[in-house]
């Protein structure tokens, strides 16, 4: 997974942890940005900021705070040289979900969404399931319409 690999930027570690969280509520989605924000006393928007780029470095303060709220060790949050946290496993329906829901904040074509909701229950990461949806815009955008999807492996095997 990208936020694990040596070299990772900070945006792709904070991404990793927060989608690794414990999954909450009936939707089985990690608690949402606001909530840890508020949680751990973190400014408004931080996650976001950090996640999509706008933001590269954090205030010590504010690295301790995410830390806490990620549930992982601060030298890996800030500079990915010590190990990885284990990723938690999450179901594969939580798993699309949840990709299905950053593909929506990232304004994707709707007409791949649905593709990719109608395909079996694949145990995808939510990465492998955003990268799913974003070859069904793709092929969209070529006149072409869905495909089988890729055999990209068993996790854990």
């Amino acid at each position: 997974m990208k936020g694990r690999e040596s070299g990772a930027s900070l945006k792709d570690r904070v991404r990793t942890a927060w989608e690794d969280l414990p999954p909450v509520g009936p939707r089985q989605q990690p608690p949402s940005f606001r909530t840890l924000e508020e949680k751990h006393g973190l400014p408004s928007g931080i996650f976001s900021r950090v996640i999509s780029g706008k933001t590269a470095t954090l205030t010590q303060r504010n690295a301790e705070r995410m830390a806490q709220a990620l549930n992982v060790p601060l030298s890996w949050l800030l500079t990915g040289e010590t190990e990885a946290p284990a990723p938690r496993s999450r179901s594969p329906e939580a798993a699309r979900n949840l990709a299905i829901e950053w593909a929506r904040w990232e304004q994707i074509d709707e007409r791949a969404i649905q593709m990719v909701q109608v395909m079996p229950l694949y145990p995808y990461s939510p990465r492998a399931w955003l990268c799913m949806i974003e070859l069904c815009q793709a092929n969209l955008r070529l006149g072409q319409g869905p495909q089988q999807p890729p055999d990209i492996g068993t996790p854990g095997a």
